[in-house]
């Protein structure tokens, strides 16, 4: 099983057609939200790795436990260029 991590990213960017618009708009960086079922510590890990992108946990993020998918959904999309790591 090939191994994913965030290099891989770098590495696709590097090589989009130099001939194609896509390399001014693509993101440079990573934003991934870490869902409530996940610790807050591997997000902070992860973020101390890879201090060129935004890792945060959901708790950190709303700064509150609890709030609803639809809620935490909404925000993410309103900001755009958002992942999510979960475990359900």
């Amino acid at each position: 099983m090939k191994r994913l991590s965030l290099d891989n990213l770098k590495f696709r960017y590097r090589w989009c057609d130099p001939q194609s618009n896509l390399n001014e708009d693509f993101p440079k960086s990573v934003r991934l939200l870490l869902d409530e079922n996940l610790p807050p510590r591997a997000a902070r890990s992860l973020q101390a790795l890879f201090e060129e992108h935004e890792i945060v946990a959901l708790r950190q993020k709303f700064g509150r436990p609890g709030i609803s998918d639809k809620e935490w959904i909404e925000a993410l999309g309103n900001e755009g260029r958002w992942s999510v790591l979960t475990a359900d």
